[in-house]
């Protein structure tokens, strides 16, 4: 299956930032979505003037959340629990720092 997007673009700094995700997410087990063939997804950061792609990230992780931005990161959140943050103060592409977040339930 092709690159889609899951999850609702967000618009700030002049900027569109929107995650896309390969391959399925509706299975009823949703392991079964983790990974296609080796790809899991892109962030994109597109000119909202004249729709060219500023940067992009590929494999960032398959998400289906909405992103959040603030003043100097693009937060996503992905379907196997990491909180991925990206970018500096002039939303420039930069490394992922990920978080690895439990469920109440891995806690016990």
């Amino acid at each position: 299956m092709g690159e889609k997007v899951w999850s609702a673009p967000t618009i700030a700094a002049g900027e569109i930032f929107a995650a896309t995700t390969f391959g399925t997410m509706e299975s009823s087990n949703p392991r079964d979505d983790l990974s296609v063939e080796g790809h899991t997804g892109n962030l994109y950061s597109i000119d909202l003037k004249d729709g060219s792609v500023s940067w992009s990230i590929s494999d960032i992780g398959k998400t289906r959340s909405s992103l959040y931005v603030d003043r100097q990161h693009v937060h996503l959140t992905t379907i196997d629990n990491q909180v991925i943050q990206v970018g500096d103060e002039n939303f420039s592409a930069g490394n992922a720092n990920n978080v690895v977040l439990k469920a109440w339930r891995d806690l016990y």
